[in-house]
């Protein structure tokens, strides 16, 4: 994320629980990638660049279940390969996976 996004991302877990969720602390922290990424595709394509940005689910990139300190298990990149074939860049969101 874009910086100081995460840090007031994460104060704001921390202000209203500093015992939290992992997971709805998971789903407050990715947002800042999300917004990130669609930004950087932006800034590619007012360029001249062929860019989409995309989501963990979108991929999908397949993590373990494990809030708080998931690992990729599987990154299925069949749709994102032909998008590149075709020249398109390839913008992806961190911080996410679907399990």
């Amino acid at each position: 994320a874009m910086a100081g996004v995460t840090n007031q991302l994460v104060d704001y877990c921390s202000d209203i629980s500093p015992l939290h969720d992992a997971r709805e602390y998971d789903v407050v922290v990715s947002s800042g990638e999300n917004v990130t990424s669609g930004l950087m595709a932006l800034a590619l394509q007012k360029r001249g660049v062929s860019a989409r940005s995309w989501q963990g689910w979108q991929v999908p990139i397949i993590c373990s279940d494990q809030h708080g300190k998931s690992r990729i298990l599987e990154i299925k990149t069949d749709e994102m390969d032909a998008r590149l074939l075709q020249g398109e860049i390839a913008v992806l969101a961190g911080f996410q996976g679907v399990t």
